[in-house]
């Protein structure tokens, strides 16, 4: 067995079940699987959409960000010539906003629908009807009549231990699916942060006017 992936995004991950469950000192471990509580991780799957419909343009300026305590920062020393080809850097910036979108949009569409089917989906509660016909004696005459029994027992199949093992494991799924894209939408931003600081400091790199001009 491979050592699990530790994500900065989930704080919160989903702790595989004790190898032997015989030897487990969890309070827990007494009870039958209908009746163990479930762990809830809905409230970690995120509502996702797309802030942009078109990136903001690179002639923007670029959003100050408050410096707390930070006082006067440092020189920054010259570095090599780049060379940045905004053109490309938007081309590029609005493939991944388009391919972020369709990914948030199934995303959307596949929590909306998990929210929907998950308390039934694996046939939790599920109940198994039927009636049953008994012969009992006439009150008057001679003979047996029959009497209806209606039944109404749990299913052979046990819908909540399942559902109770597997719901939880979606919903860490569709908050790890989530926290993706959402660090995916940050990069995007990061993108667009940097072609504005590149044209603002652009603008601002122009020789002075002449003297007494």
């Amino acid at each position: 067995m491979t050592d699990p992936i530790n994500s900065q995004y989930d704080t919160d991950p989903l702790q595989p079940p004790p190898e032997d469950d015989e030897k487990s000192d969890d309070k827990e471990g007494d009870l039958s699987p209908t009746t163990r509580k479930a762990e809830d991780f809905s409230g970690e799957v995120p509502v996702l959409n797309t802030a942009w419909d078109k990136p903001p343009s690179f002639n923007d300026a670029p959003p100050q960000e408050k410096q707390e305590g930070a006082g006067d920062l440092p020189p920054i020393p010259p570095d090599s010539d780049f060379t940045f080809k905004a053109g490309e850097v938007r081309d590029a910036e609005q493939r991944m906003l388009t391919s972020t979108r369709m990914a948030v949009d199934g995303y959307e569409e596949l929590r909306r629908k998990f929210l929907a089917e998950k308390d039934h989906v694996f046939g939790q509660g599920l109940r198994h009807e039927y009636d049953t016909m008994s012969a009992v004696p006439v009150a008057m005459g001679n003979g047996n009549g029959s009497e209806r029994t209606h039944h109404n027992d749990p299913a052979d199949f046990n819908g909540d231990e399942f559902g109770g093992t597997m719901v939880p494991m979606m919903e860490k799924t569709l908050a790890q699916v989530g926290s993706v894209l959402a660090a995916t939408g940050e990069y995007i931003a990061m993108i667009n942060i940097a072609g504005q600081m590149y044209s603002q400091a652009d603008r601002e790199s122009r020789f002075p006017q002449p003297p007494g001009s």
